[in-house]
């Protein structure tokens, strides 16, 4: 039996082209009696209550152009069910923290650390182009951070005195970035 323990850090359904693939293998892995985890990302909190809101008889034309293609692409390979419980258990955790580490899909404010943060920045916290990312003036009281939300060509790992502060693993893959 393998230990390894997967985190998807967010925007499980809306980026990818086949969001029915991630639920499968969420699925599997937790059949297989693998640990899989979900942090909230921005677009899971959209996708759900679009879900929500066809739940209760909205029409498509009437939830958020950006929830379609998921929602559709869901239907048609009859995943909405557990997509949908999938996205609530993901939206029940902003942040998933273990020893000296946590994940989270957007960050911290500077200067203010996990505690201070509201839950809104933990997932929607993200430069404009042209600012200073928030982890360039992170201070690491809170140690390890490991996020996404921000899509970079590489994965970033930001080191202070050979200490590892934060990881972003976000390489835009699902803009033709590699995985």
């Amino acid at each position: 039996r393998c230990d390894a323990r997967l985190v998807l850090v967010g925007d499980l359904f809306t980026k990818g082209p086949r969001p029915d693939l991630v639920v499968d293998l969420v699925m599997q892995r937790r059949a297989e009696g693998r640990r899989v985890d979900l942090v909230c990302g921005n677009h899971d909190i959209r996708l759900l209550e679009a879900l929500r809101r066809r739940a209760a008889g909205h029409p498509l034309d009437a939830i958020a152009a950006s929830a379609l293609p998921a929602i559709r692409l869901l239907d048609r390979a009859d995943r909405l069910v557990a997509a949908r419980r999938l996205l609530a258990e993901a939206v029940g955790c902003v942040c998933l923290q273990g020893h000296g580490w946590t994940v989270l899909h957007g960050g911290v404010v500077p200067g203010a650390g996990l505690a201070g943060t509201t839950d809104h920045d933990k997932i929607h916290l993200k430069a404009a182009p042209g600012e200073t990312p928030w982890w360039e003036l992170y201070d690491g009281r809170d140690g390890l951070l490991i996020v996404g939300h921000k899509p970079l060509l590489a994965p970033l790992m930001l080191r202070r005195a050979g200490r590892p502060l934060v990881v972003n693993v976000d390489t835009g893959c699902a803009y033709g970035g590699a995985l």
